[in-house]
This record gives structure tokens, C-alpha cells and sequence, in this order.
């Protein structure tokens, strides 16, 4: 899942994108593709926005958190803007800003593990 976010609210909230009400300025749903997946968004206004992806491997529409042992962490592969994140949650929304040009802008991202942001593995 790739998300467009224009705003903190939606950046931070992890919603279940397969509910109503989620909240983001775009998504799209795609299947991954070895070694890179291109993804393509049509008529997004020129702007700032933060892009969070997850590669939700059980297909439930979220961010799988783990239980044990670290309460929280981030379970599946994810990537955010700027590679932005912190030792217990997301990075800040205004360190993940990119700004899209019209018509064509470009933003490589890649999908780890929070585990392995966190000891650089």
C-alpha cells in the first residue's frame, strides 16, 4: 500500500485503509515486485506531502504492530519519506514532506524493517 498524506492527522493515524472514513489524500494498493516496485499516482496537485508505504504481507489493510517483544514496534516492512521514523514511532510529519512538481515528480523509498531501521541491519 502506497499513501499520500497532506496532512498530520492522516499521517499519523494508521488507519485500516480497507474501512470507511480511512484518512489519506491518496492510495493505492500494489503487488510488490522484485527488485523495484513502480508506482504511479495520476492528477495529484503539485504540493508537499508525506508518503508512507506497507507491505502488508497478512493483506488486512494496516500496519501490523508486534506484541512481544517490543510492544508497538512496527511488525511488517514499511517506508516513509526522507526515510523518516524515531526509536518508537513514526518520524515527524514535517521531516517527511517531499514536494510533488506537476506534472512528474519522482521519490524512491525503501520498505525495512522497523527492527532493522533501528540496529541497521
Amino acid at each position: 500500500m502506497v499513501l499520500l498524506h497532506d496532512n498530520s492527522e492522516s499521517y499519523y493515524a494508521d488507519d485500516n485503509v480497507k474501512k470507511n472514513g480511512a484518512r489519506y489524500f491518496a492510495m493505492k494498493a500494489v503487488v510488490p515486485q522484485t527488485p523495484t516496485t513502480l508506482v504511479q499516482f495520476k492528477d495529484i496537485p503539485a504540493g508537499r506531502y508525506a508518503v508512507s508505504v506497507v507491505h502488508d504481507e497478512d493483506d488486512d489493510g494496516k500496519l501490523d504492530r508486534m506484541v512481544f517483544p517490543f510492544l508497538g514496534m512496527p511488525s511488517e516492512p514499511y517506508a516513509l519519506s526522507n526515510n523518516t521514523y524515531n526509536t518508537f514511532s513514526k518520524g515527524d510529519f514535517e521531516a517527511a514532506l517531499v514536494t510533488i512538481d506537476a506534472p512528474q515528480s519522482t521519490i524512491a523509498l525503501q520498505l525495512a524493517t522497523h527492527l532493522s531501521k533501528l540496529t541497521g541491519l
